[in-house]
């Protein structure tokens, strides 16, 4: 049986195919069909906790994340949008509105267990690791807020981790908005992408011919 090298330069090809140019449908970039949304956290024996985005960036595609300067989380994840402006301006303006709101639209919820929401699709954990809900999207008219997140898991995230998990939760929103998702697959590949700042290594054209192609 013959087999495929996932090189960096083919997980570049397969992360951008799910992208779209200005004024394109996100239902294009992440496709399927709503099933709701929860930001995840890698637990594994004697290590730090660690996102479900990060852990897959890291562990299967060999790329090290590259985190912008900033005061806060927010400010960090700003920050890392800048690194859409060159492809989509327009949509980088969108996520950077909200994560702006990011914090007024959360409720930091102490002593709880969030439900498991089973959008993640296919994910490979080590033996013994195992996830846990940090972050729960919802209709802010169910509970007056739009991200329910389990504040005692947060607080054991360093910042970096946080602003993965920001992001990952904008641009989620931003697919449930603009289109209908599947499972949390192509936002993962997406800020996995944000994340290890890999956007610069493709000049525009490239990146645009190869989204028609």
């Amino acid at each position: 049986m013959s087999k495929i090298l996932l090189t960096p330069t083919v997980f570049l090809m397969i992360f951008t195919s799910s992208c779209q140019p200005e004024g394109e449908s996100t239902s294009k970039l992440f496709g399927g069909n709503q099933v709701g949304n929860g930001g995840n956290v890698v637990q594994c024996p004697g290590r730090s906790d660690v996102t479900l985005d990060v852990y897959e960036v890291t562990k299967f595609w060999k790329f090290e994340p590259v985190f912008a300067q900033g005061e806060t989380y927010i400010d960090v994840a700003i920050s890392m949008l800048e690194r859409l402006r060159t492809y989509d301006s327009i949509r980088q303006i969108r996520l950077k509105s909200y994560l702006e709101s990011f914090e007024s639209e959360a409720a930091f919820l102490e002593n709880i267990d969030l439900p498991e929401v089973p959008d993640q699709g296919a994910i490979f954990l080590e033996k013994n690791c195992h996830l846990v809900q940090a972050i729960v999207q919802t209709d802010p008219k169910n509970f007056g807020k739009r991200y329910m997140i389990n504040l005692d898991l947060w607080k054991t995230l360093g910042k970096e981790n946080q602003v993965a998990l920001a992001l990952h939760e904008v641009l989620y929103r931003e697919a449930i908005e603009h289109g209908v998702v599947e499972n949390s697959l192509g936002v993962r590949r997406f800020n996995g992408l944000l994340i290890a700042d890999r956007i610069k290594t493709l000049s525009r054209d490239y990146y645009l011919t190869f989204l028609r192609e």
